[in-house]
């Protein structure tokens, strides 16, 4: 397979995977996210991505398990002082949030993990960070996979935004403040996605990025379950 036809079939993919979980039922679309996990495993090793492109060489998961630690401690802390903060725990309300202990159990133990987690880092510290630095260099993959990451979010950032009623009452419902509003969300994703490439680099590990973004996706939503009840 060429280059340009390697970076072809991967944005394709992708594509494709963020469409489908953008349309499918949560159970249904988690199925889905696992197969594409699947799938994407089976497009690195066509690619000829090795298990130190991807993030997964076990002589650097002890590292990435520190950083994924840390992460854990962070985030909950940073929600913890949201929760107590009047101002921000105002902005921590949600119509989306889980309707009981159960479901969120659910979230945070299964849904984030194997719906989010897993399958994004797989894909886009994994895969394209592993192709493009492994042709270009750590920047350029960088750039790149933190971009790609940003688009990625475009389909959840307008139901965000539908959802939070903080943000609809203090700024309104228009189409203008909706599109600043899902321009500040994906540029917001793909700044995150540098410190995650970040995370990814200088750990060596998947685990990394994946601790770290399953301690802000997890204290996001125990914090959110909190302040909406």
């Amino acid at each position: 397979m060429t280059r340009g036809r390697s970076y072809a079939v991967v944005v394709g993919a992708i594509v494709v995977t963020g469409a489908l979980l953008a349309v499918l039922p949560l159970a249904v679309s988690t199925i889905v996210a696992v197969a594409a996990t699947l799938v994407f495993l089976g497009l690195a090793r066509r690619l000829l991505l090795t298990a130190d492109d991807l993030g997964l060489a076990r002589d650097h998961l002890g590292s990435g398990a520190r950083w994924a630690a840390a992460s854990a401690g962070g985030f909950a802390l940073v929600y913890a002082v949201a929760l107590v903060v009047p101002a921000t725990h105002d902005l921590l309300v949600d119509d989306r949030s889980p309707d009981s202990l159960a479901d969120l159990a659910v979230r945070v133990l299964l849904v984030i993990p194997l719906h989010t987690v897993v399958l994004e880092e797989l894909v886009f510290r994994g895969v394209v960070q592993g192709m493009v630095r492994r042709d270009r260099g750590v920047r350029t993959a960088t750039v790149v996979s933190s971009l790609l990451f940003g688009l990625w979010h475009l389909g959840s950032a307008s139901s965000a935004l539908a959802g939070n009623q903080a943000v609809s009452e203090t700024l309104g419902a228009s189409p203008l403040v909706t599109f600043a509003g899902m321009v500040a969300i994906v540029s917001g994703t793909a700044l995150a996605g540098v410190v995650l490439a970040y995370a990814r680099e200088r750990s060596g590990s998947l685990l990394a990025p994946m601790g770290l973004h399953w301690a802000a996706n997890a204290a996001g939503t125990i914090a959110t379950y909190v302040a909406t009840r």
